[in-house]
């Protein structure tokens, strides 16, 4: 039997939370997968239905892109949710295939898997902690930038020069 080294250990150890993270979300979406099925009406399934649409997709696509959450996993999360179920929605409306339960179920069962490759990827290998790529870091920065309604220039607060009024 192999000896996990002190590095694999705490690799392990650090990769604790984002797994609860993913069971809470792979619960939700499991959860509300039973309820829709069998036609349950009431708060606990909308309380599910927003904890789904908020966070669990958006989880999914993190959890397999350890990049994007080096900023914030949980906004990271909340975003891309928004965004996925927002342009799925509009492209099978589109395409006049709107089955609004079958598209979650859909959603649902590929965010579960998206959810366990993550988790699984994440302790197979050990987590990454070298620096994000440029390119993926301003590529990111472009979309929040035009997302926010910006011309897609990332700018920090501070990077504006302070200018003294001239004593004159």
């Amino acid at each position: 039997m192999k000896v996990p080294s002190q590095r694999q250990r705490r690799a392990w150890r650090a990769a604790l939370p984002g797994d609860e993270l993913d069971i809470v979300s792979m619960l939700v979406a499991a959860v509300l997968i039973v309820l829709v099925g069998l036609d349950r009406s009431g708060a606990p399934r909308t309380l599910l239905a927003f904890a789904f649409m908020l966070f669990v997709p958006g989880r999914a696509l993190v959890s397999n892109w350890p990049w994007l959450a080096r900023w914030s996993a949980a906004a990271m999360s909340m975003i891309l949710s928004l965004s996925v179920l927002s342009v799925l929605a509009a492209v099978t409306l589109w395409a006049g295939h709107w089955q609004p339960t079958r598209l979650f179920q859909a959603e649902a069962i590929a965010s579960i898997i998206g959810l366990a490759f993550g988790m699984i990827r994440r302790h197979l290998r050990p987590i990454d902690r070298r620096p994000i790529p440029r390119r993926q870091a301003a590529a990111l920065a472009l979309l929040v930038g035009m997302a926010s309604g910006g011309d897609g220039r990332h700018r920090r607060p501070d990077s504006g020069r302070r200018t003294r009024p001239s004593a004159r």
